[in-house]
């Protein structure tokens, strides 16, 4: 019989600070090189080795920090609050069910008959 207190390879708590980790490091590989190569200030021959330098690696760690982070928002979607996954819990598909069966619904109005003559053709 398998076990029900099962350990997992990543607890929570580590993966909302990875996927934090992951975002800041994303940003860090844009605004370093934004930060040293300024217009119309003097640039250091290192700094412009490590502005390229973040430049050529970008796409690369982007790449690969963007799937890492999709897998980690995967592996945390059942264990977010209900708060964050905007109500739907662990069925997500009942989260627009309502607004669709509420659209679907035939407008309650009360129309009353035209009073009046009927047009014939040729009036």
């Amino acid at each position: 019989m398998p076990s029900e207190n099962k350990k997992t390879f990543l607890r929570p708590w580590a993966a909302w600070v990875a996927l934090l980790l992951i975002a800041l490091l994303g940003l860090a590989m844009v605004l370093i090189p934004v930060w040293i190569v300024m217009p119309f200030k003097a640039q250091t021959e290192r700094g412009m080795e490590l502005s390229y330098s973040l430049k050529r690696w970008s796409p690369i760690v982007t790449l690969v920090g963007s799937l890492a982070a999709i897998g980690l928002a995967v592996w945390l979607w059942p264990r977010a609050p209900l708060v964050a996954q905007g109500g739907a819990g662990r069925r997500p598909h009942t989260a627009l069910r309502g607004h669709l069966v509420r659209q679907a619904e035939p407008l309650r109005v009360d129309v009353q008959p035209a009073r009046g003559r009927v047009l014939r053709e040729g009036e």
